[in-house]
């Protein structure tokens, strides 16, 4: 039973058999698999829920995102917290976190209920300001902590750019600058966690509530008004050299329709470790969330770390992974992080070997050393795998290549044909884009693959995003966001869309029909 909750490490060589002769190149996977983990016994979770509340959110989209928050908060334990932060023109911490017990559960639901949809997208104060109620959490650290941003536009209140938001997120503990923030519309909770002050004067200077009218005294007619030079406003104050701030947890980002920027969204959600949604209409809004929820909680390993090791003279040529490796200079040896790991997911590192000389054959002889570290969510323990790569340096005949390295070598191509296509695309190269989508089309129908599950969902979705790429409009509004969400799912090999995929889990599966049931009987 105990290794049954521990997460799998296998190497596997393309071909079991390379000449000894001379240098040789070998592809080969290191596959990490993840136990299925009933969420009944699963670890607690720190859970934001960052909501875009501008205009552009009125109609049906609010009435379902919260709606969709009450399905959330529902499937939280009363050890699990929750917390709300808004953001319009201002940003306002609606719920800090707090314990979902039943009573608790209510009140919540009362304040997502009173949302209201108005003004512009402060994106990036909202962000950071749901970043801050993990980053200030005091003795109570849940395992698993997560913030959930949703915005259906573009962030034009505050830091607006790519970069500007990257760069805030670096340093979490202080507000963006240009941050406006409106008074919490929080009702009671149950005092279940030690009080927190608001940081904010509802009626100060920032605020976009008016302050309350004064008590005039009876008394003589004020006097006339003295004419006064205008002064000129104070300078800026000075930027503050402040350092960077780990962050510990995850961020998921939805962008709902077409006005939003996915390859901010997609920056975002890279930076946090988490993934972009892509939205198209308003139905899919609670599916998209089920989705992220039933990996969040089912989360079995976190702090995943790969080491690679060349042996008896074997060279890491290249590793592909979700990030970049560490790789040591002679290259002989490589680090790879990979975030945390869900129940029943696969995660393959697909390694290009080159194999020098050995002379004389041998048997069985070892090219790579894999080694795993990762912090195992069900037993809360340290957890170690090693795995030996083994091939046999001899003369053979035609070989069988095994189909998984296969797999995911076209995985790989599609992923690198999907990027370029996509930076093509926001250039405004379209031609460029569609033709390098049609070769990747092209190269994996006569590939022999095509019967296998994870192919075939790559070639749908390969053939979706070309359609997508036909004129300047269609892309923006639609092609943009389909390529980012559809190659960051197939690099981080995991589902984030509310469409059946190659990547979704029972977990995952069972928290879409769940939240579709709930949501739409209402």
């Amino acid at each position: 039973m105990a290794e049954q909750q521990k997460v799998e490490l296998s190497v596997t060589p393309e071909f079991k058999c390379y000449a000894p002769g001379g240098l040789e190149k070998c592809w080969a996977t290191a596959t990490l698999r993840a136990p299925f983990f009933e969420p009944t016994t699963r670890a607690e979770i720190d859970l934001v829920a960052v909501i875009d509340r501008s205009g552009s959110m009125s109609g049906s989209k609010i009435k379902l995102v919260k709606e969709t928050l009450e399905f959330v908060i529902d499937q939280l334990k009363e050890n699990d917290r929750f917390s709300l932060v808004s953001y319009s023109s201002d940003v306002r911490v609606d719920i800090p976190l707090t314990k979902m017990t039943k009573k608790n559960k209510e009140s919540t639901k009362t304040t997502v209920n009173l949302l209201q949809a108005t003004g512009s997208t402060a994106l990036c104060g909202g962000l950071i300001k749901g970043m801050q109620q993990i980053l200030h959490r005091e003795a109570t650290k849940a395992q698993v902590a997560s913030v959930l941003l949703f915005t259906d536009g573009q962030a034009n209140s505050g830091p607006s750019t790519k970069e500007g938001i990257l760069a805030a997120m670096q340093t979490p503990q202080v507000d963006p600058e240009g941050a406006s923030h409106g008074p919490a519309m929080r009702i009671q909770l149950q005092q279940v966690n030690a009080p927190q002050r608001s940081r904010f004067n509802p009626f100060n200077l920032f605020s976009s509530r008016p302050s309350p009218p004064m008590q005039q005294q009876a008394g003589p007619p004020p006097p006339p008004p003295v004419q006064q030079q205008a002064v000129p406003p104070p300078p800026p104050p000075a930027k503050r050299d402040v350092p960077s701030v780990p962050f510990e947890g995850t961020i998921y980002t939805f962008g709902f329709g077409a006005d939003h920027t996915a390859s901010l969204l997609e920056a975002i959600a890279t930076a946090g470790d988490g993934s972009y949604y892509f939205i198209e209409n308003a139905e899919k809004i609670p599916e998209s969330f089920a989705d992220c929820l039933g990996g969040l909680l089912s989360v079995v390993g976190q702090n995943i770390e790969l080491t690679l090791e060349g042996c008896n003279g074997a060279i890491l040529s290249g590793v592909h992974a979700k990030k970049p490796p560490k790789m040591s200079q002679d290259k002989a040896k490589c680090s790879v992080e990979l975030g945390d790991l869900q129940s029943e997911e696969e995660r393959d590192v697909v390694m290009e070997l080159t194999l020098p000389a050995s002379g004389e054959p041998v048997k069985d002889c070892k090219v790579v050393l894999a080694k795993l570290n990762y912090f195992n969510v069900i037993t809360s323990m340290m957890e170690e795998a090693t795995a030996e790569l083994l091939v046999h340096r001899e003369q053979a005949g035609v070989q069988q290549a095994n189909a998984s390295v296969l797999i995911q070598k076209t995985r790989i191509s599609a992923v690198q044909a999907l990027k370029e296509a996509k930076d093509l695309g926001e250039k405004g190269d379209l031609a460029r884009a569609r033709e390098i989508l049609k070769k990747a089309i092209a190269d994996i129908e006569k590939g022999g693959l095509t019967e296998e599950n994870l192919i075939k969902f790559l070639l749908k979705d390969l053939k979706d995003i070309l359609e997508s790429y036909a004129s300047d409009h269609v892309f923006r509004a639609i092609g943009s966001k389909k390529a980012a969400n559809v190659f960051q799912s197939n690099v981080a090999q995991r589902s984030q869309t509310s469409a059946d995929n190659a990547y979704v889990t029972k977990s995952k599966s069972a928290m879409k029909t769940a939240s579709v049931a709930a949501v739409y009987k209402k």
